[in-house]
């Protein structure tokens, strides 16, 4: 079994550790469990420093004879999908990989933010005094940062929706989003009165953290904070003034600190999900990576997408232990324990809660107009929202760019608009009620017109009205029609 790490960084730093620890642990038991009679294991691990270096070191692997190799990150999932056509005798897994091919020798296995800021949400809206919470997000249209966003919002939903929900999104322009940019937004967050923010960006997140740790004795707020995808009480010390936890992806998930009710049950499900071999051991099964890795072992094909746990990592019960005072404690009651393992379980099986979808309803009721107006006398027009006869007029966009052409998703929750925000026409998405602004198309050119598909899946545009584009509605895949024309409009 053999391992090609990502490149260090908060990102990664986690599911490298991790995924380590779980092939090492497999290393021990697959020749007690399966191989009665002798045979053994080894593993091996690799670090991928830059793009250039993931082909070379699975090549490595290959060569070296590993029967079993396990990658890391999004950016090594076309260089693993190569890997498995080219070399079909050698069973590949991909962590934190979507892959387009699906190959019998080839299974990913991801950790969805969603579910992971689904979870911290939760949490934020139980512990919150002044019932105001925030999330700082390194970009407003990257998959994961979105997916993060979406999460945390409705993971607060879910708990308390009179809990007002703080979204700081880096504008894309000006540098990259670091941990001088995380302080700042952070500081935004704390001016408005959240007293618990989430900092899940690999960018920003050790700047929020430390930022809303203050000094302890002048945390603004008593205010708390919630890392990710690293365990932040271990490795960035000053933060347990203010940390709460950290949100983890679990590969290997059955260390003791992580022991959550419902867990065996649940790890069952996804064994019998996965159809396993009767002469597996199931009482031996620790996570989906082992589940998934010993199926490949005897001779089954676990290809395709799985998804992996994600869970609440050690709960600060020492407050600031050894470095201040810590800026508010809270503890969490039984009841609140148990409501975040069985949270942890759905979220998991995909049973989410039906009140983890946004306060607007999915049937629209089609009482509410969106429509453009030069009525606040800023430079360009904005987007404004009223019920069909004219009362309650809301205004949802506030800048000096223009903003317009919106247009609501069919479920009534979301509408796309044209802005030209960042210095060009682009599209943009946001809520019903004007929050999580995301910016969907980054380029020079002119892109207009949004329309919705009828399952609200994709968008149409045109760019430069000139010729028809498509995307999927998180901004995602977008491509060209290759025919000429402007106005789409979805039908048949």
């Amino acid at each position: 079994m053999c391992l090609v790490t990502a490149p260090t960084g908060r990102r990664y730093e986690w599911l490298n550790h991790e995924t380590w620890m779980s092939l090492r642990r497999q290393y021990l038991e697959i020749p007690r469990s399966l191989m009665p009679n002798g045979g053994g294991t080894t593993t091996a691990s690799a670090a991928s420093q830059e793009v250039g270096d993931h082909v070379a070191l699975i090549d490595g692997f290959v060569d070296a004879r590993c029967d079993l190799i396990v990658t890391i990150g999004a950016e090594m999932g076309e260089a693993t999908t190569a890997s498995a056509r080219q070399h079909p005798d050698v069973n590949f897994i991909g962590i934190d990989q979507h892959h387009d091919e699906e190959l019998p020798n080839l299974a990913g296995l991801v950790f969805p933010e969603d579910h992971a800021g689904f979870l911290v949400g939760a949490l934020a809206a139980s512990a919150t005094v002044t019932g105001i919470v925030a999330v700082v997000l390194d970009s407003g249209t990257e998959p994961t940062s979105v997916a993060y966003g979406d999460g945390f919002a409705n993971g607060v939903v879910h708990v308390d929706p009179d809990v007002e929900v703080l979204s700081i999104v880096h504008p894309g322009d000006g540098g990259e989003p670091d941990a001088d940019w995380g302080a700042t937004a952070a500081r935004e967050a704390l001016d408005a009165g959240a007293d618990v923010v989430f900092g899940p960006g690999s960018g920003s997140g050790r700047g929020v953290l430390l930022e809303v740790a203050g000094t302890g004795f002048d945390g603004r707020n008593g205010a708390l904070c919630i890392g990710a995808e690293v365990d932040d009480f271990l490795s960035l010390l000053k933060a347990r003034r203010c940390l709460l936890t950290s949100v983890l992806k679990l590969p290997n998930e059955f260390h003791d600190m992580y022991w959550v009710p419902g867990r065996p049950a649940v790890i069952k499900q996804f064994e019998d999900a996965l159809n396993l071999p009767a002469e597996y051991e199931s009482e031996r099964s620790y996570s989906t990576l082992t589940l998934i890795n010993r199926e490949f072992f005897l001779g089954g094909t676990p290809s395709g997408g799985h998804v992996g746990p994600v869970g609440l990592g050690l709960i600060n019960r020492w407050g600031a232990h050894k470095v201040g005072v810590p800026n508010r404690t809270f503890l969490l009651s039984d009841d609140l324990k148990s409501a975040l393992a069985d949270l942890t379980a759905v979220l998991w099986t995909g049973e989410v809660p039906t009140s983890a979808t946004p306060t607007t309803t999915t049937e629209p009721s089609g009482d509410l107009i969106a429509f453009v107006s030069n009525r606040d006398d800023s430079l360009g027009p904005e987007i404004f929202v009223m019920n069909a006869d004219g009362t309650q007029v809301r205004q949802l966009t506030d800048n000096d760019a223009w903003e317009a052409f919106p247009t609501w998703s069919p479920d009534g929750t979301r509408i796309a608009f044209v802005s030209g925000r960042d210095g060009d026409d682009e599209i943009f998405v946001m809520n019903a009620d004007g929050t999580q602004v995301r910016q969907l198309t980054d380029n020079d050119a002119v892109d207009g017109r949004p329309a919705w598909s009828p399952d609200g899946t994709r968008i149409a545009f045109d760019r430069s009205a000139t010729e028809i584009f498509v995307m999927n509605a998180d901004g995602t895949e977008v491509y060209s029609t290759g025919q000429e024309g402007w106005l789409p409009s979805w039908g048949g």
